[in-house]
């Protein structure tokens, strides 16, 4: 299957794909990444949109999709509120994800904005 995770249509459609192949949806692994290897200083936003398009929307769009495969339809008009529903943590855990490795690959640690202090020369 190719397409753009990014894409709604192109994720709706590589979820319905691979469940009609495979015969319904068990789990989801959501691999598609991408990565500008600049220091963020240098990146522009056009750039950093993409990242977030992909690896955030990206991974949204196809578990929403895989989520609404795997119910049954009586289901679909409770919603999830029986079971706990992964989408609210995936925002959260992404943009930590990101910006953790933004921030180590620019000279920063953790999640703060100050460089790390340098231990005293005796």
């Amino acid at each position: 299957m190719r397409g753009l995770v990014s894409k709604e249509d192109d994720a709706v459609r590589m979820v319905g794909e691979a469940a009609a192949e495979l015969g319904g949806l068990d789990a989801l692994v959501n691999n598609a990444g991408i990565q500008i290897s600049r220091p963020s200083h240098e990146l522009s936003s056009a750039d950093f949109d993409k990242v977030l398009a992909v690896n955030l929307r990206g991974a949204f769009l196809c578990a929403r999709e895989a989520i609404n495969r795997r119910l049954l339809p009586g289901q679909r008009r409770r919603g999830l509120h029986h079971r706990p529903d992964p989408l609210p943590q995936l925002p959260r855990a992404m943009v930590e994800r990101v910006t953790r490795g933004r921030l180590s690959r620019s000279g920063t640690a953790g999640t703060g904005s100050r460089p790390p202090r340098r231990p005293r020369r005796a």
